[in-house]
């Protein structure tokens, strides 16, 4: 699933959304017994799995979508709709954890919870799984065209991302500042809480060196570039992986053993909730039924949390059913954290892209 992050500028604008209120509304406190309104990404679920709730519980789902979580906050900010359970990412998470904006969940009532990936479970943003629950996850790894001959046998770290590529050939990178920022800051100092001014310049000068072999800075149009052989190497997202060897088996998906980043997306519940907990816990268990969650990964291209979940999957390739196992038994999971301040990180990508 390619989802339109906005990181830098989610985060300017949280503070403001905060001290607005982030969860005012005009709703009333009660909502129909039998409504809950659910607020995910617009390719997340899936029309099937929905109806397939409704079917069977004979409650009314009011799906809301956005593109990003900034969108989703500025939703929210807006009032109008009480969200009763929504998806944040990782980071997203972890703001509205730390304003007291998620309602602790029970997880007494979550029986699916001692199977999630435990790899997933207890990270930076939420270490007990107090406020959110593991749902699905990609990955961000480097694809590589076999015709260039490389020896990808060992791959230790992202210098093929930093290295011209060969042929006076060009590279495709991701459009998030972001990832680009702490994916340069991680090769050249590893894991860091926040970089030195000497360190930033150092992320800066070795982006601008980068910026000459670049084709591309872009995520939706990566399968047309890699496919139609515009770049032979760059960053590969994990929900791309089957629709571009669907058409070129040529390209390779490598995994450097130095860490992986990737993007998790999880289960909250608004401190703003109004549909009873009964309901709200229906849907979120019914969600984690392996058979469920694989609707999920058909529409999404996302990796689960539940593993079992991939036995039911209709769409998705072996190799691609392989990758999570893979990926989170031989490899450190990293996480796109802010080492600079979200200014800094702007104003270094201005400049790189200027």
């Amino acid at each position: 699933m390619i989802k339109w992050t906005v990181r830098i500028g989610y985060l300017f604008v949280l503070t403001g959304l905060i001290v607005g209120s982030l969860f005012i509304t005009s709703y009333s406190d009660q909502k129909p017994a039998k409504t809950l309104d659910v607020f995910c990404w617009g390719d997340f679920l899936g029309e099937e799995l929905i109806a397939k709730f409704e079917e069977e519980t004979h409650i009314k789902v009011n799906l809301h979508t956005c593109n990003s979580n900034e969108e989703l906050l500025l939703k929210m900010k807006k009032g109008g709709v009480p969200y009763d359970i929504i998806f944040p990412s990782d980071y997203a998470a972890a703001l509205l954890i730390e304003n007291h904006l998620l309602r602790p969940l029970d997880k007494s009532r979550l029986p699916f919870f001692a199977s999630l990936s435990k790899q997933l479970c207890g990270q930076f943003f939420d270490r007990d799984n107090t406020y959110s629950v593991p749902f699905s996850w990609e990955a961000s790894l480097i694809a590589v065209n076999k015709k260039l001959g490389l020896d990808t046998s060992h791959v230790r770290d992202y210098s093929l991302l930093f290295s011209p590529p060969p042929h006076q050939l060009k590279l495709l990178s991701s459009q998030d500042a972001g990832e680009n920022f702490l994916t340069a800051a991680f090769y050249l100092f590893g894991n860091q809480e926040m970089l030195t001014s000497s360190q930033i310049k150092e992320v800066r000068s070795l982006l601008r060196k980068q910026r000459t072999f670049v084709e591309a800075y872009c995520d939706y149009r990566a399968k047309y570039l890699f496919t139609k052989e515009h770049c032979m190497i760059g960053v590969g997202k994990s929900c791309l992986i089957d629709p571009i060897l669907e058409e070129n088996p040529q390209i390779e998906f490598l995994f450097p053993e130095t860490g992986i980043f990737v993007s998790l997306e999880n289960v909250a519940v608004p401190v703003s909730a109004k549909a009873s907990e009964e309901n709200i816990y229906k849907f979120i268990n019914f969600v984690f039924r392996p058979e469920n969650m694989a609707l999920h990964i058909d529409t999404a291209s996302m990796f689960p949390s539940l593993q079992e979940s991939l036995l039911y999957t209709r769409k998705r390739s072996d190799y691609f059913k392989a990758l999570p196992a893979r990926i989170l038994d031989n490899y450190p999971i990293l996480f796109y954290k802010l080492v600079a301040s979200p200014s800094t990180i702007r104003e270094v990508w201005v400049d790189v892209k200027s």
